[in-house]
């Protein structure tokens, strides 16, 4: 979410919120060892930024911030940004997701009139269900990612607590979690491919 982060820097509360710009997809890291990624430049970043640690030693204790929200665009190549950024959390800093530390932030994806009258839409089903019901709207806006959002967009669905939308990321089966993502992150194609078949059901 670099292109959104200067104003994003600009309308948050310095007093409690730090925002880290991310250059386009982290490393895959699930299935990597601490030593072989952290001489990666944003893995020591979000470690660094964290203040958890890592591994073994990894904890909330000394996390400098109560939630870690996650900011990506909507459309798939964001979806994966948001998985590899979980992957990473759930393998070596595990705490922070089994302790309900880990939130992603919904943006809308559409947007209909203008001015004070402007209506917001957080999905493709929403979307196509106002339009089933109420036709074509005049005026629309697809937003193509974060970056689309102009300040007080910004300030509005990521910033501000009142108006902001937020999903905790919750792990309900910790060992069913760890073998979906080794499914979905590792090398083992024929696996991944069940998942496909399947619709994300471990056969």
């Amino acid at each position: 979410m670099n292109s959104a982060g200067g104003t994003l820097k600009m309308v948050r509360d310095h007093q409690t919120q730090g925002v880290l710009p991310l250059r386009g997809k982290v490393l895959n890291t699930f299935e990597k060892e601490l030593a072989d990624i952290i001489d990666n430049q944003e893995i020591k970043d979000i470690l660094l930024t964290l203040g958890a640690g890592a591994g073994t030693v990894a904890s909330t204790k000394n996390l400098r911030y109560d939630k870690v929200i996650i900011a990506a665009d909507g459309d798939p190549d964001g979806g994966h940004i948001s998985i590899l950024l979980l992957a990473f959390f759930l393998k070596h800093i595990r705490p922070l997701v089994t302790e309900g530390k880990v939130y992603k932030v919904i943006t809308p994806l559409y947007a209909i009139g203008s001015g004070k009258s402007r209506r917001f839409f957080y999905s493709e089903k929403e979307y196509a269900e106002y339009v089933r019901t109420h036709g074509q709207p005049k005026h629309s806006e697809r937003f193509k990612g974060l970056g689309a959002h102009n300040k007080e967009e910004i300030e509005r669905f990521l910033v501000n607590h009142e108006t902001r939308r937020l999903e905790q990321l919750k792990v309900e089966d910790l060992d069913e979690t760890m073998k979906l993502f080794g499914a979905m992150m590792g090398n083992n194609l024929e696996l991944r491919k069940i998942l496909i078949r399947t619709g994300g059901e471990m056969e």
